[in-house]
């Protein structure tokens, strides 16, 4: 009943996630990328607190950690969503959805580089299909290409570039804190480092219509609170693996709601790119899974 229940829990996440990043396109009509991280920000950290407050927790940090915290808040979060805003609104959320989607594969190319993990076979492969992916991505719509739509790609890398970074940084972090205490920590930190850039254009923000405050709630609390509990939940419940098959799916979310909402269109080569991105990680999430069942025979 559990895994059930973790199963649904994993599609409202993957809903959640494709969707916001249309939620995001529609808000940065109004206010400028920074501001929108500031408020989404200040809807999370204040859902967080509640939860943090609960359950008794300390915003004690051991020295060590300092620094690695500030890190993977202000480079891990605060400039992922300065990069990832500002992408999407020079590109369309579709294309900044299936490009974003790329970050399990940069996360293998890390970990061979800093850490040496061995890249076999499979995941070579999957990696040239994600590289060409992104070619199809980007080369589809070299019709439409202007300075701002390359600007989108660049800001787009600039935000996989900072993920990876949070991964590292936090991986460190979650062996001696729990989730709750990192992410309340990381949202605090953000808000404070957005804080003075949001205030200069402090005027868009409180003539938003109603409508779009609907739209930062729901990408602050459901995005970035509740969403993250259900992910690490179901996690615990179904494994990492089979997990990752569900969050793989967010860029199909995207491009749908897109499509709905936005009127956005993809170029034929564009989707062929898509596909060849999501396939590439499920190739890896199977390669995964293949090891799992193997380290499981030998251990039984």
């Amino acid at each position: 009943m559990k895994k059930i229940f973790a199963y649904g829990l994993l599609l409202m996440v993957t809903l959640a996630w494709g969707v916001s990043f249309v939620s995001s396109k529609i808000v940065l009509n109004v206010i400028d990328p920074i501001s929108l991280g500031f408020v989404r920000y200040l809807f999370a950290f204040g859902f967080l607190l509640i939860f943090f407050f609960a359950k008794k927790e300390t915003i004690r940090i051991e020295q060590r950690d300092i620094l690695r915290l500030m890190v993977s808040a202000i480079i891990g979060v605060a400039l992922y969503f300065y990069a990832e805003n500002t992408a999407v609104s020079y590109i369309s959320a579709s294309t900044a959805s299936i490009l974003v989607s790329t970050l399990p594969i940069f996360l293998v190319l890390t970990n061979f580089i800093l850490f040496r993990e061995r890249i076999n076979r499979i995941k070579m492969i999957a990696i040239a299909a994600s590289i060409l992916g992104v070619g199809f991505v980007v080369g589809g719509g070299i019709d439409q290409l202007t300075w701002e739509s390359i600007q989108g790609y660049l800001f787009m890398l600039l935000a996989v570039a900072a993920w990876i970074v949070f991964s590292i940084t936090t991986m460190e972090l979650r062996k001696r804190y729990s989730n709750l205490k990192i992410i309340t920590l990381q949202a605090g930190i953000t808000l404070l480092v957005l804080a003075p850039f949001a205030m200069k254009a402090i005027e868009p923000i409180r003539s938003m219509p109603l409508e779009l405050w609907g739209h930062i709630a729901f990408l602050g609390i459901v995005c970035s609170g509740l969403a993250f509990y259900w992910y690490v939940y179901a996690m615990k419940q179904i494994g990492t693996v089979m997990s990752s098959v569900f969050i793989n799916l967010i860029p199909v979310v995207t491009v749908i709601t897109g499509a709905i909402v936005l009127q956005e269109q993809l170029q034929g080569m564009q989707i062929v790119g898509g596909i060849f991105i999501i396939g590439a990680v499920m190739f890896l999430v199977w390669d995964d899974m293949r090891h799992l069942r193997k380290a499981k025979e030998q251990f039984e």
